[in-house]
């Protein structure tokens, strides 16, 4: 998995999945308003993680994080950024 910096100050949390539906894997764009420690995984609709896409540190800004499928299901998920101010959540649809 990558993770780029895009430098945008930002002043909210958002999670955005692309492709929808994804076949292999995809994109999560993810904008982060304060530098800080950031969880980002993939839940399955009963609410168990699926894959955890991201754990770490980042910087304030625009950010990519590529993922690939690997052996999930297909079906839809909730890519889910958890952070130490809030959380939000964006649906993931795999074919």
């Amino acid at each position: 998995m990558t993770v780029s910096v895009a430098g945008t100050m930002l002043t909210n949390l958002s999670l955005v999945a692309a492709p929808v539906p994804a076949m292999d894997g995809g994109t999560l764009l993810l904008r982060v308003p304060q530098d800080q420690r950031v969880s980002v995984g993939l839940y399955d609709l009963t609410g168990r993680l699926a894959m955890t896409m991201f754990e770490g540190e980042l910087t304030s800004g625009a950010h990519s994080l590529s993922w690939v499928r690997g052996d999930l299901a297909s079906g839809t998920y909730f890519a889910r950024a958890h952070t130490a101010t809030g959380w939000v959540t964006s649906a993931v649809i795999l074919k």
